[in-house]
C-alpha cells in the first residue's frame, strides 16, 4: 500500500510538472458517482445528517453541565459509538459485493420480494448499513435529551420550566416546538426566567 501511494505521489508531481497546462480544466458539478446509494436510502441518510448535527451539541450540553457540577458521567463511550457507527453509514459501499440483480418491471417488487439466496443476503447487507444510521441517530437523541436534563439539574433550572438550549456560538432567535407529550400540564403562560417577560406560544 505505501508503495503504491508512493508511485502515485510520483505519477502526480510528473503529470503536475510536465503537462498542467496541457490538461483542461472543468469547473462544473462533479456529480457524485455514489449517489445511488444514497438515494436508496433517503430516510436513513435524513437521520444520519440529523445525527451529525446532534452529536456536536449533546457534546456541548455534556460538558456545560460537567462544569456547572453535574454528578452524571460524561457519555463517552456512547459518543466514540454514535460517530463511528455514522462514518460506518457514510462510508461508500452499499450493498454486497458481486451480486446484480437482473432489471425488472417495478411491479414485480423483486428487489423485496425475491427468495433467492443472493437477493437475501442482499437485503440484509441493507439493512447492516441501514442500522449504522439508526443507531447513531438513537445515540444522538438520547445524549442530547440526557444532556439538557443534566445542565437543567445542575443549573437549578425549576421544575415544570422548559430548558431551551441554543447550541450555535451566536445569539439567535428561533421558533422552539415542544411536542404535547412532553407537556403535563397545559400552560397558561410562558415567561423568560432571564428577562421575565411573557413569550408567545401557540398550541398546534
Amino acid at each position: 500500500f505505501g508503495g503504491g501511494r508512493q508511485l502515485f505521489t510520483l505519477f502526480a508531481d510528473v503529470i503536475e510538472s510536465g503537462f498542467a497546462d496541457k490538461i483542461p480544466v472543468v469547473t462544473k458539478e462533479l456529480t457524485d458517482w455514489w449517489i445511488h446509494g444514497v438515494a436508496s436510502m433517503a430516510r436513513e441518510t435524513s437521520l444520519a445528517r440529523l445525527a451529525r448535527e446532534r452529536l456536536p451539541a449533546a457534546e456541548k450540553l455534556w460538558s456545560l453541565a460537567g462544569l456547572a457540577g453535574s454528578p452524571r458521567p460524561y457519555p463517552a463511550a456512547d459518543f466514540d459509538e454514535a460517530y463511528e457507527q455514522s462514518l460506518l453509514f457514510s462510508e461508500h459501499t452499499w450493498g454486497v459485493s458481486g451480486f446484480k440483480p437482473m432489471p425488472q418491471p417495478p411491479g414485480k417488487r423483486d428487489l423485496e420480494t425475491n427468495q433467492d439466496p443472493g437477493y437475501k443476503q442482499m437485503r440484509h447487507s441493507w439493512e447492516v448499513k441501514g442500522d449504522y444510521a439508526r443507531v447513531a441517530s438513537r445515540i444522538a437523541e438520547r445524549t442530547s435529551r440526557e444532556g439538557l436534563e443534566a445542565l437543567a439539574e445542575a443549573t437549578g433550572a425549576p421544575g415544570g420550566s422548559m430548558f431551551v438550549f441554543n447550541p450555535l456560538n451566536w445569539s439567535r432567535s428561533d421558533l422552539v416546538r415542544i411536542p404535547k407529550s412532553e407537556l403535563k400540564d397545559r400552560p397558561r403562560a410562558i415567561r423568560d426566567l432571564a428577562s421575565g417577560e411573557e413569550v408567545p406560544w401557540q398550541a398546534d
